[in-house]
Parts: structure tokens; C-alpha cells; sequence
């Protein structure tokens, strides 16, 4: 809207996604953001776990822990997998500010 002349003021980006919408199924959409520099605040609220799904392991899911789908037991010591550093990707992008 902007390159078309539709508009003509400054654009903020916030958003507000869970684990999964940051570390899986959203980090295409956050890694193009970054990488065409769009101002953005990506704020992530980390709870470690697809809550939304039965609480079903995700990247951010620390290592050991106990969801439905990597329970913590004799057969499966729960997840198997570190996290995922998500903050080192999001620097990877050479943007200003992480935290």
C-alpha cells in the first residue's frame, strides 16, 4: 500500500505468537521480517509447549521435559532434543536489538 501511494505513514509491526509461532511454524515468516528489516516488536510468550494442542513438545520445549508427546517415563526420559536457541537465529539476521 505503501510503494502504490495508498499510504503515506510510518507502519509498526507487533506481535504477540506463542513457542510454536516463533521457533516452528512461524520462523519463516519472522525470518523474512528480519531479513527485509521490517520494523517490528516480536514479542514471543514462551510457555515451552504447543498449549493450544494438548501441551505437545515444541523446538522450545527444554531438554527433559515432560509433554504429551515426549513423556517423561521409563520409555521416553521425556524430550530428547535441546531447545532451540532462538535468540542466536534472530541474531544471525544482523538486526539492532534482541533481547
Amino acid at each position: 500500500m505503501k510503494k502504490k501511494g495508498r499510504i503515506n505513514k510510518e507502519i509498526k509491526i507487533v506481535t504477540l505468537p506463542g513457542d510454536g509461532g516463533t521457533h516452528d511454524i512461524g520462523l519463516q515468516a519472522l525470518s523474512g521480517a528480519l531479513e527485509r528489516g521490517h520494523d517490528v516488536m516480536h514479542t514471543c510468550l514462551d510457555n515451552g509447549a504447543y498449549m493450544n494442542t494438548g501441551i505437545q513438545r515444541s523446538s522450545a520445549t527444554p531438554w527433559g521435559a515432560s509433554t504429551t508427546t515426549s513423556p517423561a517415563g521409563r520409555v521416553i526420559p521425556g524430550k530428547g532434543e535441546r531447545r532451540k536457541d532462538i535468540c542466536r537465529i534472530v541474531l544471525a539476521h544482523r538486526i539492532p536489538y534482541v533481547a
